[in-house]
């Protein structure tokens, strides 16, 4: 599947230090705090293995469960709102 994808990951396992007992939830906090303004263009990238998470503002949080990483999706230009 192709994703909008920012040039950033958060690695399962710093997911996991975070918060032993809802990673997810430490992907999304990761999300509200991240200036993904700042971190480059998003690119397509077609990723297979993916969950989704949530979402903060216009970023989606998904878990690759192939390669146990958070990535993050620019939904700002996808929403029909």
């Amino acid at each position: 599947m192709e994703f909008n994808t920012f040039p950033v990951i958060l690695e399962g396992w710093q997911a996991y230090n975070d918060n032993p007992l809802d990673p997810d939830a430490a992907a999304l906090h990761f999300a509200q705090n991240f200036a993904f303004d700042e971190c480059g263009d998003a690119t397509v990238q077609n990723i297979g293995y993916s969950e989704y998470v949530g979402r903060v503002g216009d970023v989606s949080v998904y878990r690759d469960y192939g390669a146990d990483y958070y990535f993050f999706t620019d939904e700002s230009l996808t929403d029909d709102q």
